[in-house]
């Protein structure tokens, strides 16, 4: 899921991943995420020099940790940060193990992402889909 280039909300793409036994699905939807979308009609907003550190996945909880740089250089705007926020929490909420997302960034977790509190592992809302 990445926001629409025009319009509001979220507009999602869908890709075909080649993995070996040792890659994490995780790791690989969500780099595929930073690697922004290959419709023009879509659009990233994650800062530059995002990366992922790791992911695990806990009792249906996907913990995703992100570098330093997923916080420092947040795009502005309350709007904007949810749709990065949820285009990482339903893209790998859409995943059949993952219920919910905890965000982490350099091993710890957030007290918020903009004025969304990300202290607990946040479930999808396919509400920004299609706006």
């Amino acid at each position: 899921y990445f926001p629409r280039s025009a319009g509001r909300g979220l507009g999602f793409e869908v890709r075909e991943l080649t993995l070996t036994e040792d890659d994490d699905l995780y790791a690989a939807v969500t780099r595929a995420l930073l690697d922004g979308p290959e419709s023009g009609a879509l659009r990233t907003l994650f800062p530059e020099g995002t990366e992922v550190v790791d992911t695990r996945l806990d009792n249906g909880i996907c913990n995703v940790n992100f570098s330093a740089a997923l916080m420092e250089n947040a795009p502005a705007g309350q709007g904007e940060q949810d749709l990065l926020l949820y285009s990482i929490v339903d893209t790998l909420g859409n995943l059949d193990a993952v219920n919910a997302v905890q965000l982490l960034v350099e091993g710890e977790v957030p007290k918020s992402y903009g004025t969304t509190d990300t202290t607990l592992p946040l479930e999808p809302d396919f509400g920004l889909v299609g706006n």
